[in-house]
């Protein structure tokens, strides 16, 4: 990329802190066995780490919180490490019903409908496990359910698609981003918008913008790289976004789906015409919901982003 983070991020921030913490409580634990013990000297290193860091966003201290409890709770019989698993983010990799998996830790699973999603979990391919691990602080339990998605007013699984605004495609800074709860069996592009969940108006790096910049870091490979070329670039898309939506998802508490603009096809024949399209920038790489909404770098088969800019 051209221009290079400078000193902690707020991801890097709350990644060092919950590994400072959870290596506090192996410590405890290998020295005591005694579980209660060894929560609370880490949570004590933990806010400790949140004070020295100065992290202050509410959001994102609970969520802190919440993947040292779960891991305190888990740890042992889910083989939980903090780590992503198999490139995909998420808060802990594990071993669950003796298959690999993820796990992303929430507190507030306002869109799940527990019955739906034992219907659905045969669909969600059989490559790797992803799971939300549920937990209650106030009342410590873990619920696990195999992902968390939104049910559509026509019963159907949706998902959460967050828009990215811009005018001008070759700029880093968005107008404005929305995210919308997107229903991808509806007839048109209009009801395939069940809802605006949220929008704001703050600074987000424009994917489009971001993708020339990881075009230019290749353009050194030879034509006969071609293949490696893309394989490359795709890599650090993945991860640019990937990074964006893990933020995301700790400053809303939403798990996105995919993260897209709305972008102008030209076609010459018959006559000169340009149609808008919604363009995948990052779509989630858990196999169900590219088989849904498809890879990045195509487009949706709704054009829901339009949609976002006309209201």
């Amino acid at each position: 990329m051209s221009v290079a983070p400078v000193g902690l991020g707020f991801v890097d921030k709350g990644d060092l802190c919950k590994r400072r913490a959870i290596d506090a409580f192996n410590r405890e634990w290998k020295s005591t066995k005694d579980r209660q013990k060894a929560y609370e000297t880490a949570k004590q290193s933990m806010e400790a780490c949140i004070e020295r860091l100065g992290i202050v966003n509410k959001g994102a201290i609970t969520g802190l919180r919440a993947e040292l409890l779960y891991y305190s709770m888990e740890f042992d019989s889910q083989k939980l490490a903090p780590e992503s698993a198999a490139g995909l983010h998420s808060d802990f990799r594990a071993i669950v019903r003796n298959r690999p998996a993820a796990i992303d830790v929430t507190t507030t699973p306002d869109y799940k409908d527990p019955d739906l999603f034992m219907q659905v979990k045969q669909a969600f391919g059989k490559s790797w496990d992803y799971y939300v691990g549920v937990i209650d602080l106030k009342n410590p339990q873990v619920q696990m359910y195999p992902l968390l998605l939104p049910r559509c007013k026509d019963g159907h699984l949706g998902h959460f698609v967050l828009v990215i605004e811009t005018e001008d495609p070759s700029s880093y800074a968005s107008e404005r981003q929305m995210l919308l709860r997107y229903n991808p069996y509806a007839p048109d592009d209009d009801t395939a918008v069940e809802k605006v969940q949220a929008s704001w108006n703050f600074i987000i790096s424009n994917p489009s913008a971001v993708w020339d910049d990881i075009t230019s870091d290749y353009s050194y490979y030879e034509e006969q790289d071609q293949s490696r070329m893309e394989r490359f670039m795709m890599r650090d898309l993945l991860r640019y976004g990937s990074g964006l939506a893990y933020e995301f998802k700790q400053e809303s508490g939403f798990n996105l789906s995919a993260i897209v603009t709305s972008e102008a096809q030209v076609f010459h024949k018959p006559r000169h015409e340009v149609i808008w399209e919604t363009r995948l920038w990052w779509v989630h790489p858990h196999s169900f919901v590219r088989r849904i909404l498809g890879k990045p770098l195509t487009d949706l088969e709704h054009n829901i982003a339009g949609v976002a800019y006309d209201l």
